[in-house]
């Protein structure tokens, strides 16, 4: 892939730490949406996370719409890699430009309210004690802009707003050898 001009990349996965280490030697050179879904940080396997916190040759794509991450999450990413290792992306999917209500989204239904989109989860019984627990909810994409993204970066993370401009222009422009005219 990389042979072709192509970025190889890791995400959703239950990947080890040792297997990205194996990746990048094959060509990976970036993370998917850092934390979202991959094996959580465990001090004794740190997988994709602990990767994405300590390698250098990766960068790492952040969804920045005060959902997928929690503020503190966000911020040690920054933290440990700095500006110039983050791709801002929003993960946004077609209900971004919806209002609030229920909607079909490629045969599932979805729920927009306030400035997220998420997928209901009906009441199930614990097998253990017989009773209903709460209904939850999953998110289902995002429904942030850019923009939101940037200005959550700036107010959850306390990036320097020319910083997460950077994030969103003049990184990935570099990471995507388009910085010779983007960016």
């Amino acid at each position: 892939m990389t042979k072709r001009g192509i970025v190889a990349a890791v995400g959703h996965s239950y990947a080890s730490y040792e297997e990205v280490l194996a990746g990048i030697k094959a060509g990976i050179s970036h993370i998917c949406h850092a934390y979202n879904p991959q094996r959580e940080f465990h001090h004794r396997e740190p997988g994709i996370v602990g990767a994405a916190l300590s390698e250098e040759r990766l960068m790492c794509e952040l969804i920045a719409d005060g959902y997928h991450l929690h503020p503190a999450a966000t911020k040690i990413l920054w933290k440990a890699r700095g500006t110039g290792c983050i791709d801002l992306v929003t993960d946004s999917t077609p209900p971004a430009s919806l209002q609030e209500g229920e909607y079909d989204f490629y045969g599932r239904k979805v729920v927009v309210k306030g400035s997220k989109c998420v997928i209901p989860r009906p009441p199930v019984s614990s097998a253990l004690e017989g009773t209903p627990q709460a209904e939850g909810e999953t998110l289902a994409g995002s429904i942030a802009t850019m923009s939101e993204d940037v200005r959550n970066m700036v107010g959850l993370a306390g990036v320097l707003l020319q910083d997460a401009s950077k994030m969103v222009t003049a990184n990935p422009a570099r990471e995507f050898a388009l910085d010779n005219k983007e960016g």
